[in-house]
């Protein structure tokens, strides 16, 4: 959709606790980024849930509610993220990528282990690749 400044803003949704489902909606995520069409190039990853918050750490036991609250909050955070830098791979093009953390990310919070844990990882992978990927902004707060 056209904002009254020109811009393209494009909206697309979809369940990220299914991996499987990643390189479709991917295609269509930058299914309209042809090469040297973009000057800027900008990413906000701000989707996240809180998970099971009726749990402590320790009660966390099935494996496959932890795969899926980790792939919608981590997995495909990383994801988005490599396909993002594969779409958008040179200094031609502005890169930004921007996370929305929270005060959870180093600072523990009863019965939010899962949120807690996701939001710290996010926030050490994109501290990662702020050092590894000079050319790209990295905001993470």
């Amino acid at each position: 959709e056209k904002s009254p400044s020109g811009l393209d803003v494009k909206l697309v949704t979809g369940d990220m606790e299914d991996s499987t489902a990643y390189p479709a909606q991917f295609t269509d995520i930058f299914a309209d980024a042809q090469k040297g069409a973009f000057k800027n190039a900008l990413m906000i990853h701000n989707a996240g849930s809180l998970g099971d918050v009726t749990k402590k750490a320790a009660e966390h036991s099935d494996p496959q509610i932890l795969n899926k609250y980790y792939a919608a909050n981590l997995t495909s955070v990383v994801a988005l993220t490599s396909k993002f830098m594969t779409v958008f791979p040179n200094a031609d093009v502005r890169r930004t990528i921007v996370n929305i953390s929270s005060d959870s990310a180093i600072n523990p919070l009863f019965n939010h282990s899962l949120y807690c844990s996701g939001k710290a990882a996010r926030n050490m992978f994109f501290k990662v690749m702020a050092e590894e990927e000079p050319d790209v902004r990295v905001l993470s707060y």
